[in-house]
This record gives structure tokens, C-alpha cells and sequence, in this order.
């Protein structure tokens, strides 16, 4: 056990008070980004407390438009076999928990005059919002990554890439959204929404982003020197970096940066090596390719502590997510980035930290 050393501090042989601050130096971690409609959808999941949440989407109809007169199927009644509704079924489990038992003893109370509880919570609440920010982007990163390392052994590479030397970062940005232009038609959608779309961006990008975009930010334009007084990427936008990390729109697409401890959380739920992903400067979702169910309602229970006098705090979190639509997620990386999965195998696992071995 180690104690405090009397003997310190001291000045000149002459020792001096020490005090304990009576307040709390807080941690920042990010609020949680993507929400029910813009990168993720949550609607599916009303009722939680299950296992797995079944999804279904009635699948488009197969047959189109015939002309009267032409060269087959041409008269008044079309001579096509009547079509029946077909259905795909998508599964989403709730297998992801947070429930690390936090004691703290009487003395402890005692000793420390400072509200331990109500801090040891809020460190809960925000390990949560990191957790759950850092598993849903590893689990649209995952789907994203797989579907490059096939469409790229086809010839067809699916990744937007920045190439430093010769591009705005901000026409990267709106490649990006051009890729969700596309579409996922052999899932029945024709075009990902504007509106449902989100942007996530590390701050290396953030910053290439408004350094890069000179013709936005000129001395000569003074709404552009406003944002740059605000620290904004659009105008009438007050950004924040402790909140939700917003900070503004581009192209109608909320822009958000992801702090670098996210980014490192996420890759050790895929497993990765710490940096693996640190050519990954960004990423455009939209809402339609990725569930997200989140158990909450029983959160955080605090009882007598079964050791001894104290207290003992109980946090219950458990949530899930899936990305169905791989198209739906545009991930932006630099021109020296190399895809982790290379076969073997050809694939990542999103999993908590906590289980991995």
C-alpha cells in the first residue's frame, strides 16, 4: 500500500500546506454522434429487451412497363404471371454490454469531500457514449472494408480516396456523397436520402477541410471570415467539440468530428492493431444501411456495498447494431491506406474489447 509522504511538499526546508481541490477535474469524451435518421436508423428497435430484433423489407416488384403494339406483350391485357409480394428478412442482435461493477468505500466518502457518485456516473455515462460512438462506426467500417476487398479483387474499388498531391479535401467530401448518390439498387434503394446522411471526420480531415477550401475562406468573403472567427464549415453555426463534435453542414449533410480516442476505440472493437485505420479520415452514412437498438431503460443501480460499509454502483447497458447495406457507408482514406482484410480472413468482427482474447 502506498500512502502520502509527510515530508512533502516543502520549501526551503519549510513545509507547506497541501489542500485538496473541492473540484472535480472532469474527463471530455464525445456525446453520441449518429442518431435515429442521420447515419443509423433506431425506429426498428421500439421493443429492446430481446435478443434479436427481426427487420423485414418487402423487396421491389420485378416486372416494368410494355407498350401496346410492340413486339411481344402487346395487347390490352398483359400477359405477364401476376407477381406476389417478396420479402428479405434482416436480424439484429443485442449482445454488446456495458456492466462493470464500481465500488467505493465509506472511507473513501470520508476521506475525499468531493461527490464521488455523481462523477463516478457521469465517467459511466461517457464510457457509454464513447463505447457506443467507437462499435457502430467499427461496424459500418467492417461492412464497408468487406465490400471493398471483394468489389477490389473484381476490379471495382469502392473506397473514396484522397490523393493529397492533387485534390481538395472538400472534393473528396463531395465524392463521397456522390457515391450515396448511387445508390443501392439490388436492395431497392435508388438513391440514400440527403437528409439521412451524417458526416464523420477525423481532425487531421477537419482541419484539411478548412485550410484546404480557400475559395469559402477568403479575406475578400466576409461570411467566410465569420465561420472562420466561429471555427465553422457553414454559416449561422455555432460548433462544439465536448458536445457531439458538430461542425456545420456541408452539401445538407451534418459534419461532426470524431476525436482520434474514437477512432482508436473503434479499431479495438474490430480487433485491429491500434493505427490500422489511421488512414481512414472519414466517413458518410446514411441512415437506411444501419440498424441500431439500444437497452437502456434499466441503467444504473446503486446499492450497499456486500464488502463492507459504501456503496456499490450497477450499470446495465446493452445494445446492438448492423449493417446491412454496405453502399450506405462511404469511407474517405488517403491514397497510402491499406485495406486490413486480406483474406485471411476475409473478414472483421466487431466484438467488445472486454471479450477478445
Amino acid at each position: 500500500m502506498t500512502t502520502s509522504n509527510f515530508g512533502v511538499p516543502i520549501i526551503d526546508s519549510i513545509a507547506t500546506q497541501r489542500q485538496l481541490s473541492r473540484v472535480i477535474m472532469h474527463n471530455i469524451v464525445q456525446l453520441r454522434q449518429q442518431s435515429d435518421g442521420r447515419g443509423i436508423t433506431e425506429e426498428f428497435s421500439q421493443d429492446v429487451f430481446t435478443d434479436e430484433i427481426r427487420v423485414i423489407r418487402i423487396k421491389p416488384v420485378v416486372n416494368g412497363a410494355r407498350t401496346l403494339g410492340g413486339t411481344t406483350n402487346n395487347l390490352a391485357f398483359n400477359t405477364n404471371d401476376p407477381e406476389s409480394p417478396l420479402t428479405q428478412s434482416y436480424g439484429m442482435r443485442l449482445r454488446h454490454v456495458y456492466d462493470q461493477v464500481l465500488d467505493i468505500a465509506q472511507v473513501s466518502m470520508d476521506m475525499i469531500p468531493l461527490d464521488i457518485i455523481s462523477g463516478e456516473i457521469e465517467q459511466v455515462q461517457q464510457a457509454i457514449a464513447k463505447n457506443i460512438n467507437a462499435s457502430t462506426m467499427a461496424q459500418q467500417i467492417s461492412e464497408a472494408l468487406q465490400l471493398s476487398y471483394e468489389t477490389d479483387i473484381a476490379g471495382d474499388p469502392t473506397l473514396i480516396v484522397w490523393t493529397a498531391a492533387t485534390e481538395d479535401f472538400l472534393d473528396t467530401f463531395m465524392d463521397a456523397n456522390a457515391y450515396l448518390d448511387n445508390g443501392d439498387e439490388e436492395n431497392g434503394i435508388a438513391v440514400f436520402p440527403l437528409n439521412t446522411r451524417i458526416g464523420l471526420l477525423r481532425p487531421v480531415a477537419k482541419n484539411l477541410l478548412m485550410k484546404g477550401n480557400s475559395s469559402v475562406f477568403d479575406i475578400g468573403n466576409w461570411k467566410g471570415q465569420d465561420m472562420l472567427k466561429m471555427g465553422a464549415i457553414s454559416p449561422d453555426t455555432v460548433p462544439n467539440h465536448h458536445a457531439d463534435g458538430f461542425l456545420g453542414e456541408l452539401m445538407g449533410v451534418p459534419v461532426h468530428m470524431t476525436s482520434n480516442a474514437v477512432w482508436t476505440l473503434a479499431e479495438k472493437w474490430l480487433g485491429l492493431t491500434a493505427g490500422d485505420l489511421a488512414l481512414v479520415y472519414g466517413m458518410v452514412n446514411a441512415s437506411q444501411g444501419t440498424g441500431r437498438g439500444l437497452a437502456f431503460s434499466r441503467t444504473v443501480q446503486v446499492i450497499p456495498n456486500p464488502r463492507g460499509q459504501g456503496i456499490r454502483i450497477l450499470p446495465l447497458y446493452r445494445w446492438g447494431h448492423e449493417t446491412w447495406f454496405p453502399k450506405s457507408v462511404a469511407l474517405i482514406v488517403t491514397d497510402s491506406f491499406v485495406n486490413p482484410i486480406d483474406g485471411t480472413p476475409a473478414s472483421l468482427t466487431v466484438e467488445g474489447p472486454e471479450s477478445q482474447s
